[in-house]
């Protein structure tokens, strides 16, 4: 009978734990809850910052593609004309131009073959 007894009261503190726990469960939960409120608009901040920092970003690279696009039709531009002047050049002073030829021929080689010895 005695075995009866303790096996009740086991049963009765087991209830009693068990609604221990559901409590702690429950408050778990509200705090939770609590805790991912309080958050939601710092997360909301943080993503609409770093979605302005793209977009920044993606116009900067924009920007200076813009920029290199220009700058590379520019130096084209200055390349044609360079050459279209050294052409001329050549074709009034051939023999000048060939002078010149020579000599920076032997300049480099005299340069390059320095750096081998």
């Amino acid at each position: 009978m005695e075995k009866h007894i303790s096996t009740t009261t086991a049963q009765g503190n087991g209830q009693h734990v068990n609604a221990g726990s559901n409590d702690t469960a429950t408050e778990m939960h509200r705090t939770i809850d609590k805790a991912s409120s309080a958050v939601q608009p710092a997360v909301d901040r943080l993503a609409s910052g770093a979605h302005a920092a793209v977009d920044r970003m993606s116009s900067a690279a924009a920007d200076a593609s813009e920029v290199l696009a220009r700058k590379s039709q520019e130096f084209r531009a200055a390349q044609e004309r360079l050459l279209g002047k050294g052409r001329e050049c050549v074709r009034e002073n051939p023999a000048t131009s060939v002078v010149i030829a020579l000599a920076a021929g032997y300049l480099l080689s005299k340069l390059l073959g320095r750096s081998r010895a």
